[in-house]
């Protein structure tokens, strides 16, 4: 009984191990009638990018899984983004209809960001 004990540990541990366990790329603190996100680099372009169909509420963003209500805008539709390079300096902007908030900080592994510094500025109004 014992030996078969080991074993099923053994294998749940081994498949724990293979289950991804996401953390957030952005954890949003209220933003309501969100529109758009988007992750630049250092040269200026755009890594991944999301557009809301309409605006939308959400609690996080997880990088390179597009939201309920949400469409991926770079790269192409239907396309992973590249990985992240751990370190590696970014730019976020989350757009709302009323205001625009840039995170400026670096990649936290392939998937991660940890921002150092967040302005905010008001949205042009629509046309």
């Amino acid at each position: 009984m014992s030996g078969r004990l080991a074993i099923l540990i053994f294998v749940s541990a081994v498949l724990i191990g293979c289950q991804p366990s996401p953390e957030p790329f952005l954890v949003l603190s209220g933003p309501k009638n969100l529109t758009r996100v988007e992750v630049r680099d250092t040269r200026d372009e755009v890594v991944w990018s999301i557009r809301a169909t309409e605006p939308r509420t959400l609690a996080s963003v997880y990088y390179g899984v597009v939201p309920e209500g949400f469409v991926q805008t770079a790269p192409e539709a239907g396309s992973q983004p590249r990985s992240l390079i751990d370190g590696e300096v970014l730019v976020t902007s989350t757009v709302t209809l009323r205001r625009e908030f840039t995170h400026y900080g670096f990649a936290r592994g392939t998937q991660g960001f940890q921002a150092n510094h967040s302005e905010m500025k008001n949205s042009p109004s629509p046309n």
